[in-house]
């Protein structure tokens, strides 16, 4: 059978469990209902106990109690943004509030211990969480390399920005001083080495999860042919774990906003006042045992790029330059502002390991997306290894923009991501951008997040 149809026809019943998450919940209370009914009505209706009955009956309340936790452990079940998944709370002057459905963690320090600690303190309950349900997959699936990097960690540290390590150290005291006041049983503290490998999830996923059959991150750059205006989407695949979609905020810093999850240091989709930037996992080129640990992992050199450019054409000429730190693995780094747009593809260049290929949008009379998804650039115009799925992606991208040609770039972009396989079972953030309005249209979920009606947010306010 053609694989392509096999992942197809898996995706269309995949999305089929999510979109019917209520009739799931409904079933699992009547399964429930039914199975307790069998277990008791033998000691009601008849003196005789009749074992057999009460064994069936406890039988369907377990399997149905462990067939839905597993289909929320991995993300097959929807979620209802408005049934708030963080408590509103402050610490000083930092805070975690909502505004509509979109939560916000507010940080209104500057010092990085400081704005470390205030992270960790408020987020303390859902990182644990992200945590445990993090190292559970890893020694259950065998994935991510956690043992293997592990060892490497000593020389990592010694490559991440001092401010970064800092805000680590408040973070973990931050997350530490909460388990000890809020938990009934203390546990032992949480650790650097701990935490930071919750930063290194996305350089692990280069050398592992390319290898499976997942989605992977979709980016589209549209251009309005009138009036020549950007417009971004971006999707975030990764597995969900039943929490990581589900938990999705925005993290508002002094001169930054990213959309990431709880106690992410580093950043995966980020926006100052002139630039958009964001990440997509590189098909592998290393092997786990011959990382180069003098380099800076990719969350971290997101965020550096976030917080010391604000133009594409600043951050091209630095590239060109190689005045960029070299990443620790291969990864994709997708720039843009309101005039145009390009994407970094660390150490990939043909001729040189360590070399970074830059990708330039170019003006086009015809309707084309300026895409990026997650294969090798050995050149700016040769793409190698087409894994996660990208060629579909790509050929449903095309499809759907040429549909929509005469549709305005807000709603061609909305209308082509909500495509599968675009739009698939580990899309757990689906944003749209404009950065000539800062308007950012957002909607998260544990899978099929484009599937989810957009939340419109304006971030004007967020940088005046």
């Amino acid at each position: 059978m053609d694989p392509n149809h096999l992942s197809k026809s898996f995706l269309a019943f995949d999305k089929w469990i999510h979109d019917h998450t209520v009739l799931l919940k409904s079933l699992r209370i009547i399964f429930d209902f039914l199975g307790l009914f069998l277990a008791i009505s033998v000691y009601i209706s008849s003196a005789t106990v009749n074992l057999p009955l009460v064994l069936c009956g406890i039988f369907i309340v377990i399997f149905s109690e462990i067939t839905f936790q597993l289909l929320n452990f991995f993300g097959f079940l929807a979620i209802d943004a408005s049934k708030h998944a963080f408590l509103e709370t402050h610490y000083l002057e930092n805070r975690i509030y909502y505004e509509g459905n979109i939560p916000i963690l507010e940080i209104k320090e500057t010092d990085a211990y400081k704005i470390g600690y205030a992270h960790g303190l408020l987020m303390a309950p859902y990182i644990f969480k992200m945590l445990s349900r993090t190292r559970l997959c890893a020694h259950i699936f065998g994935i991510l390399h956690f043992k293997q990097i592990k060892k490497s960690l000593p020389e990592i540290k010694k490559n991440i920005p001092s401010e970064y390590l800092k805000e680590l150290e408040g973070l973990i005291q931050g997350m530490n001083d909460w388990d000890s006041s809020n938990s009934w049983v203390y546990s032992s503290p949480i650790t650097l080495d701990e935490v930071l490998m919750f930063q290194l999830v996305p350089d692990m996923a280069h050398l592992t999860l390319s290898n499976l059959p997942l989605g992977g991150c979709t980016v589209l750059v549209d251009r309005d042919p009138s009036d020549h205006s950007i417009c971004i989407g971006r999707h975030l695949d990764w597995p969900s774990f039943g929490t990581y979609g589900g938990h999705t905020l925005l993290i508002r810093r002094k001169k930054t906003v990213s959309i990431g999850v709880p106690g992410l240091i580093g950043d995966l989709t980020v926006i100052n006042k002139d630039l958009f930037l964001c990440l997509n996992v590189c098909s592998p080129r290393l092997r786990v045992d011959r990382i180069e640990t003098d380099k800076i992992p990719s969350t971290f050199l997101l965020r550096y790029l976030a917080e010391n450019f604000s133009s594409v054409s600043d951050l091209k000429e630095a590239a060109l330059k190689n005045h960029l730190p070299i990443s620790l693995v291969p990864f994709h780094a997708n720039a843009a502002d309101k005039e145009s747009a390009i994407t970094l593809h660390f150490r990939q260049k043909s001729n040189s390991e360590l070399g970074t290929v830059v990708r330039t949008m170019k003006e086009r009379r015809t309707v084309e997306p300026f895409a990026t998804f997650n294969n090798h650039h050995p050149t700016e115009t040769t793409e190698t290894h087409l894994l996660f799925f990208a060629e579909e992606r790509a050929l449903a991208a095309k499809e759907q923009f040429a549909k929509y040609a005469k549709s305005t770039p807000l709603e061609r972009l909305s209308h082509t991501l909500e495509e599968l396989p675009i739009n698939n079972h580990f899309t757990i953030h689906h944003i749209i951008y404009d950065p000539a309005t800062l308007d950012l249209y957002l909607s998260f979920d544990n899978s099929f997040a484009a599937s989810k009606p957009h939340q419109k947010l304006s971030l004007t306010h967020f940088f005046s």
